[in-house]
């Protein structure tokens, strides 16, 4: 990791990002409605039981409740078409 003293930081890149992650917080970004069944951001995962959590986890997408979870993420992920 970088260390840092008095004006070496990079005080631009810190601001802008607190500013974004105070940003996100007004608009409610880190907040779950859990009574939203037809959520984006967040599904309940049946049956799902790590073994550990600091190791990747191998879920079913087939069990997704909502599914709406599921689109957004490949919506994500998908290369956006050539224009």
């Amino acid at each position: 990791m970088t260390e840092y003293r008095g004006r070496e930081i990079p005080w631009l890149p810190v601001v802008r990002f607190h500013k974004e992650v105070v940003t996100r917080a007004e608009e409610g970004f880190f907040s779950l409605n859990g009574r939203d069944d037809q959520a984006q951001r967040w599904t309940s995962l049946p049956n799902f039981d790590p073994a550990d959590l600091s190791d990747p986890w191998q879920i079913d997408a087939i069990g997704f409740t909502p599914c709406v979870l599921i689109d957004a993420i490949v919506d994500c992920v998908r290369p956006s078409p050539a224009r």
